[in-house]
């Protein structure tokens, strides 16, 4: 599941291990198999291409895994989960790039 890619940052060359999920919110044991105590960057988007949400954490596991808690999904609070009503959970993927122990987050947020 986890593939390398690299990515040339302001001349630095990094590889980056990279993980898609299909319908996330189906597959927590996925999330937590890879993600645990990881930090990186999160893409959820759209099959269509349509919508794309980023974010980024310290604590992936814990911080994809609380878009699908109940409690959240009932408040609607945060934004991208409007879009996961609106157009279903099943037509999102979810992206995840894991940061390198050398990178930092402006790294990345510079992509």
């Amino acid at each position: 599941m986890l593939e390398l890619e690299y990515l040339n940052i302001k001349d630095k060359l990094y590889s980056l291990k990279k993980l898609k999920i299909d319908q996330p919110q189906n597959n927590r044991k996925l999330l937590l198999k890879y993600l645990k105590k990881q930090k990186g960057i999160y893409i959820f988007k759209s099959l269509d291409n349509t919508n794309i949400y980023v974010g980024h954490s310290i604590n992936l596991y814990s911080r994809i895994n609380s878009y699908f808690m109940k409690s959240i999904l009932e408040t609607r609070a945060r934004r991208v989960l409007k879009y996961f009503y609106k157009y279903g959970f099943e037509n999102f993927t979810l992206l995840v790039y894991l940061l390198e122990d050398l990178m930092n987050f402006n790294d990345l947020i510079n992509l």
